[in-house]
This record gives structure tokens, sequence and C-alpha cells, in this order.
């Protein structure tokens, strides 16, 4: 079990911290996918479900902005969310298209999203991937969250207890190395996971409480 549930997480997070990419926020998108970072804004049509754009390098970490400042074509309830507008943006898109509750992270300074990734089918899944200070990350994974039937769907190697996943009360689990937190069986979509393989468990557990549900309005 130890063994599984670093396969099933580190892959993702390898992803995150060595294919930064950036695109364009899009209602629609032909492949129904997009990739962001907190690059420079490009073109998101033609890019392939399960591909990140390279860019030269790695953005800098830049600290969410507030409310007040945040650009007005940031939907409101994504506002809060970490990262430039184009990333508050993606969340909001993304929100705006699913029929359950997505999530994005509210971080400290230093924080920001490296990746993240949308799809339609299937009733729609989202996975996105924050670094932080020191190369940590955090990793979040929503809606239909078991789609490879090759791999365990909430690894864990034990339970520690209920947690706070945004406003919604979830399960704290350790991995091999780190933590991951589970709300819903991940069998019966929606279910939504966070996991980090690198935070200790009182700043990973406090992370997770404070995750952000992006309301769309009307």
């Amino acid at each position: 079990m130890p063994g599984r549930a670093r396969l099933v997480l580190l892959p993702l997070l390898l992803l995150a911290s060595t294919a930064a990419c950036s695109a364009a926020p899009a209602v629609g998108s032909p492949s129904g996918s997009v990739a962001v970072a907190t690059g420079t804004p490009a073109a998101a049509s033609g890019t392939p479900a399960d591909t990140a754009v390279p860019t030269a390098a790695p953005a800098s970490p830049t600290p969410t902005a507030s409310p007040s400042t945040a650009s007005p074509n940031v939907p409101t309830g994504a506002q809060a969310c970490t990262g430039k507008d184009d990333n508050k943006a993606f969340f909001g898109s993304v929100a705006a298209q699913m029929k359950w509750d997505v999530y994005c992270a509210v971080l400290p300074a230093g924080w920001f999203l490296s990746y993240a990734h949308y799809e339609l089918g299937a009733g729609g899944q989202l996975s996105a991937t924050y670094k932080g200070p020191g190369g940590v990350h955090l990793q979040l994974l929503e809606g239909n969250t078991c789609t490879d039937p090759t791999v365990p769907c909430q690894p864990k190697v034990s339970e520690l207890g209920p947690t706070l996943f945004g406003d919604r009360t979830g399960t704290l689990v350790t991995l091999d190395p780190g933590h991951a937190v589970y709300v819903g069986s991940g069998d019966s979509p929606p279910s939504w996971a966070a996991a980090s393989v690198d935070l200790d468990e009182s700043t990973f557990v406090k992370l997770v409480a404070g995750l952000h549900k992006v309301a769309v309005s009307p």
C-alpha cells in the first residue's frame, strides 16, 4: 500500500514542478481542457487535453491580489484564488461549466499556481498543483477523480480522522510520504482530494482547511 500511495501522487507533482505552462482561460475549449500557470497568457486553442504548454522558464511566485484590486474580468467568486488574474479567471470558467463545487487554494505569499487542467467528459475533472517556498507542493483533484482503473482510487497508509476541506468535512490520511484529505468515496463522483508529499501535517491541514469554493455569479 505505501508503494501505491507514492506511485499515484508523485508523477503529478513532478509534472507540475518541471513542466510549467501558460494559457488563457477559455470556456468551451474544443479539447475540453486548459492548462494554465502564472506565466504570460498564450492561446489555448489546439492544446492537447493532457499536454502542458512549455515556457522558457517557470513563472515567479506572485502574492494573491485582494478583491479590491482584482481585474473586473475575474468572476467575483474566483477573486480569492491564489494566482494572477488569468489563473483566477480559469477557476471561474471551470466552476461555470461543472455541476459540482469547484475549489481553489488561498495561500500565503510565495505560493503560485504551477499547473491546472480540466476535462468536461464523464462528469468533469479538475486537477491543480500549487508550488510554494522551498519547492513544496499542494495538489487538488476534484470531480470524477477515479478515472484510471490501474491505480488505487484513494491511496492511504492509515486514517487520522476527520478534517476540513474548505467548507466540507473530509478524512485526513497518511501517505508514504506525505498526507491527503479525501471528501467522498471517489468511486461515486463528485469527490474531492488534496495531497502533498512534502508539507508537514499541520501546515497541510491548515492550507486544505482554507480552500475556497468558487461560486460564479449568475
